[in-house]
Parts: C-alpha cells; structure tokens; sequence
C-alpha cells in the first residue's frame, strides 16, 4: 500500500493512505497480472459501496475514494490511515495485557458474524488483515471472502 504524499497541496489528507496499482499495457503475463490486480481493487470498492457499506469495521474513506488516473496510468483506492497491524503492534509492544488480546477478539469475533449475518464468508482470518487505530480494530483485504445471496 503506497501513502498519499504529504505535501502543501494536501496537508488535509495526512491521515489518508491509497492503494495505487498501474495499468496494464495491454499486452503479455505482466500486463495481465496487472488487469488482475485493478480488477481486484474494483472488487474492493464493490464491496465498500455494496455489500460491506453499513459493516463498521472497515477503515473510513473519503466521499471520491475510487477512480483511475488516465494521466499517469493508475487505479487507486484511497482510505483512513490506520496506525499499524495487529502483528507489528505485538512485536512492538513489550507485555500485551490479558484485556487488550480479549478486546480484539471480541472485535474480530464480533466482526466475522457481521458479516456472516449478511451472507458474507471472511475466508483470510489472519493477523496480517486486521489492523489497529486506538483501541480500535479494522478488517482489511475483504477481497478474500464470499458473499453469497443468502445468509
């Protein structure tokens, strides 16, 4: 995931990072690769403007989160920067407290019958898809799920 730039011109958007993924040229495996790739970041704005909209575990995102920059050849989603992982918290931590591992279960746990409840598999349960802001906990890569018509 590459960072919006800090810079003059948006010293407003500081707590915002994008996920920017070049286009294809249009010929051979790597061009194809990259088709994939922009593919699956549509599949997460999908997911965001659709299925997922009311889930509130997911990071927040500006109103124009989604598009493709024709002039230098991009696709990008743009998010609410969050402070790190739940795997880069542990190792930075010396002493995690009893109640802050059973408040991240309960989130998590709280967060997969969410989206259970609206016919949605969360099938990449695993400590590099979840990210922490606080005390708060966020899914993140919803990309590897199943939504299914009826829960």
């Amino acid at each position: 995931m590459a960072s919006v730039p800090s810079s003059k011109q948006n010293k407003n958007h500081d707590n915002l990072v994008a996920k920017v993924i070049p286009v294809g040229s249009g010929k051979g495996k790597a061009s194809k690769d990259q088709d994939r790739l922009c593919d699956t970041l549509h599949y997460e704005y999908s997911l965001y403007t659709g299925a997922l909209v009311d889930f509130p575990f997911l990071p927040s995102r500006p109103s124009n989160f989604y598009g493709f920059d024709e002039t230098v050849g991009v696709r990008y989603l743009v998010m609410e920067r969050l402070e790190t992982d739940l795997v880069g918290h542990c190792t930075a931590k010396q002493g995690i407290s009893i109640t802050e591992i059973a408040s991240w279960g309960k989130q998590i746990l709280s967060g997969l019958q969410m989206l259970h409840n609206i016919g949605f598999l969360f099938i990449d349960v695993k400590p590099e898809n979840f990210m922490i802001k606080g005390l708060r906990l966020y899914f993140i890569d919803c990309t590897y799920g199943i939504h299914s018509i009826s829960p």
